[in-house]
C-alpha cells in the first residue's frame, strides 16, 4: 500500500522497491514520532498548567493551605516554587493583617475601658460640684483634687497613645546626642530626691567608666526612667515600702541599666507580656489607674534608638527591666 502510494504521485519507476519501502517507512517513523512528542508536549504542559489552575482556584475560594505537588526537575519547577512562595507571602500578609486588626479592635476596646472609669469620675464629681453637694470648703478642694488626678491619668494615657502612633508611623525625630553615664546617674538622683520626699527608697550604684558613654535621645530615655518609676509605683507591694534600684554597668562593648523594685512582681513567663499595649497580669488587674501604656511606650522608645529592653522576676521579690546600648566607639547616632 505504501509503495503504491508513492508510485501514485511520486515518479520513482526507476528506484528499486525495497528503497521505496524503506523510505516509506522512515517518513511514517518519522510522522509518527513527531506525534507522539507532540503528545507528550502536550500532556508534559497541560500538567503543570492544570496543576496551577487548581492551585489559583484554592486560592480565590481562600485556601491558602493548599500545596502543589511537583518535584519533577523541568521547565514547570521554578514557576511552581515561585507560585508557592507567593502564596506564603499572601498568607503571612493575610495572618498579619487578621492580628493588627484583631489588636486594633482589642486597643480600641481597652482604651475605652480605661478611659471610662476615670471619665466617670470627673464627670461626677464635676457636677456634684456644679450642684453645690460639697457644702464645706474642705469638701469641694478634695472633689477638686480627685477630678485633677484623674485628668492627670487620662492626660498621661492619651500622652503615651500619641508617642506611640509617632514612633510607629516615623513621626518622631530622634535628637541624639553623646550622653555620658554620668549625666544618667545626674539625672537618677535628681528623681531619687521627689521618690524619697514620697516616701519612696531609691538606690542609685553607677559603675561605669567615667568616661562611659551613649548616643541617645535624653529627653525621650528621660521619659523611659519615668514610665519606668511608674510602673514600679503602680503595682508595688502594698504590705512592703517601696524600694526602687538603679545600677548602670558596663558588659562587652554595651552599657546596661538595670531598674528593680520589690513590687509584686509578674507571673512565671509573662517577663515579655507586660511591654505589650494594655497587658496587666492577673495579680494587678484591679490595680488602680494601670493602663500598661508604659512600659510599651518604653519599649518602642528603646528599640527605635537600636536599643534593648527584656524583664525579668527578682528571685526574692518584684521585677527588674533591663535597658541595654552599644558605647561610643566612635560611630553613627543610635548605632
Amino acid at each position: 500500500m505504501i509503495l503504491a502510494y508513492f508510485r501514485t504521485f511520486v515518479n520513482i519507476s526507476n528506484v528499486p522497491d525495497g528503497i521505496v519501502i524503506l523510505f516509506g517507512f522512515s517518513i511514517a517513523a518519522v510522522v509518527t514520532s513527531n506525534v507522539l512528542i507532540t503528545i507528550y508536549s502536550i500532556k508534559s504542559i497541560n500538567g503543570p498548567i492544570e496543576k496551577l489552575i487548581r492551585a489559583t482556584s484554592e486560592i480565590k475560594k481562600g485556601n491558602l493551605d493548599y500545596v502543589i505537588d511537583y518535584e519533577t526537575k523541568d521547565e514547570f519547577y521554578d514557576v511552581i516554587k515561585e507560585y508557592d512562595q507567593m502564596r506564603n507571602a499572601l498568607k503571612k500578609s493575610i495572618e498579619e493583617i487578621k492580628y493588627y486588626s484583631e489588636e486594633k479592635k482589642q486597643m480600641t476596646a481597652s482604651i475605652v475601658h480605661d478611659l471610662k472609669t476615670p471619665l466617670s469620675t470627673v464627670l461626677g464629681y464635676s457636677k456634684a460640684l456644679v450642684d453645690g453637694i460639697p457644702k464645706t470648703e474642705e469638701k469641694k478642694l478634695l472633689y477638686l483634687a480627685t477630678i485633677y488626678e484623674k485628668a492627670t491619668h487620662i492626660d498621661k494615657m492619651v500622652d503615651n497613645l500619641f508617642m506611640l502612633s509617632k514612633i510607629e508611623n516615623e513621626i518622631l525625630k530622634f535628637k541624639y546626642s553623646e550622653v555620658p553615664a554620668t549625666i544618667i546617674e545626674k539625672y537618677l538622683g535628681e528623681v531619687r530626691d521627689d521618690l524619697v520626699e514620697n516616701g519612696i527608697a531609691c538606690i542609685i550604684n553607677n559603675k561605669c567608666p567615667k568616661d562611659a558613654s551613649v548616643f541617645i535621645d535624653k529627653t525621650q530615655m528621660e521619659r523611659v526612667f519615668q514610665n519606668l518609676i511608674e510602673n514600679s509605683i503602680k503595682y508595688k507591694d502594698p504590705e512592703a515600702p517601696l524600694c526602687i534600684t538603679f545600677e548602670i554597668w558596663e558588659v562587652e562593648g554595651r552599657l546596661v541599666l538595670r531598674a528593680s523594685d520589690n513590687g509584686i512582681g509578674v507571673a512565671n513567663g509573662h517577663e515579655e507580656k507586660i511591654f505589650e499595649r494594655f497587658y496587666r497580669t492577673d495579680t494587678a488587674r484591679n490595680i488602680k489607674d494601670g493602663n500598661g501604656l508604659g512600659l510599651t511606650t518604653a519599649k518602642q522608645i528603646v528599640e527605635a534608638q537600636n536599643g534593648r529592653i527584656w524583664a525579668r522576676r527578682n528571685k526574692d521579690k518584684g521585677l527588674s527591666v533591663y535597658i541595654s546600648f552599644l558605647k561610643v566607639n566612635g560611630g553613627n547616632p543610635g548605632q
